[in-house]
């Protein structure tokens, strides 16, 4: 729910105002993000937390200069690897796709955040002119947005909300012997786009 979602930004307004009056000018640090704090839920290793964990990063990210920890890498229900067969947990392609795709700076998506369409505007990793846009839809429900231009986009989403399994562009992203990591692929679209239901779409221009 929105009101889920939105509890970062009030943390950020405490907190916030107690770094400005004690530490002015300070970095922030947040040591646990997404499933991570208060040591986890049962959706935790579940598409549904892909949400979540794309929505913190770019919450913080429009208002914060600072280091972003997800605690941990292969321990517990949060970690981004599964505890027992150390292959990726739906949120780990989450963390991938940021490292692959972005860059440092932070831009005003000029997109006010509703249900559905939670957009996020970074610099392109690869240094090229553009943008890299991270769009939440935290809905049940398709949501259209319109591009500016031509862009590459990789759609991750879920079987089902509870799948342990995340799709990219409709395609299972599943690592094996032969393919430690599988193909990461965007597809090709110009004009209006659809953005599916409960899911995070990183979108290239």
């Amino acid at each position: 729910t929105e009101n889920f979602l939105d509890a970062l930004d009030h943390y950020m307004d405490f907190y916030g105002d107690l770094q400005e009056k004690d530490l002015p000018g300070t970095d922030t640090w947040i040591t646990e993000i997404a499933d991570a704090g208060c040591g986890g839920d049962s959706w935790a290793p579940t598409c549904m937390e892909m949400v979540r964990e794309a929505d913190m990063v770019g919450r913080f990210t429009r208002r914060a200069k600072g280091i972003l920890f997800h605690n941990t890498l292969a321990a517990s229900a949060y970690g981004y690897l599964d505890l027992e067969t150390r292959l990726p947990n739906p949120q780990y392609w989450v963390a991938y796709l940021y490292k692959q795709l972005i860059g440092t700076e932070v831009f005003d998506a000029k997109e006010p955040i509703r249900e559905g369409a939670h957009v996020y505007a970074f610099s392109r990793k690869d240094g090229k002119p553009g943008y890299v846009y991270v769009a939440v839809n935290n809905s049940q429900e398709e949501t259209s947005v319109t591009l500016p231009g031509t862009a590459e986009v990789y759609h991750l989403t879920g079987e089902s909300l509870r799948s342990r399994t995340a799709l990219l562009n409709g395609k299972p992203l599943v690592c094996s012997n032969n393919a430690p990591i599988p193909e990461v692929a965007p597809v090709t679209v110009s004009g209006s786009m659809t953005l599916p239901a409960v899911s995070v779409s990183f979108i290239v221009v």
